[in-house]
């Protein structure tokens, strides 16, 4: 297997951190549109301050996705964990020279012919 392309992001723990993520995320909205459903308030602190902030300003806040109490907290903290893990990981992949033979060793399977010879 010959890779043109000495930068390839979506490897394996990419593709496994990503997969991951959006489990969690499926499970906290889905968490989160129960709650809804069964009218659950579930009020946090972020609500708390977001009212409180409103009342003095004269405003109304309103959120792009509104989901019941801290969910919403939960939801985005658990996105920025798996985009820095990935971020990270990828950082020697995206501002440094990489050698094609470490590259190509990833993906050479110990059975192949490639890696017996």
């Amino acid at each position: 297997m010959i890779l043109d392309d000495r930068k390839v992001f979506l490897d394996p723990f990419v593709k496994v951190c990503l997969i991951t993520m959006f489990i969690f995320l499926i499970a906290i909205f889905c968490s989160a549109f129960y709650m809804d459903v069964h009218k659950m308030a579930g009020n946090g602190t972020d609500d708390n301050v977001n009212d409180m902030a409103g009342q003095v300003a004269n405003v109304q806040h309103h959120t792009l996705i509104n989901l019941p109490g801290d969910t919403q907290l939960g939801a985005f903290s658990i996105a920025n964990l798996f985009v820095g893990l990935m971020v990270g990981y990828t950082w020697r992949k995206i501002f440094s020279e990489t050698k094609k033979e470490d590259v190509e060793a990833q993906y050479i399977q110990p059975d192949s012919k490639e890696a017996k010879t």
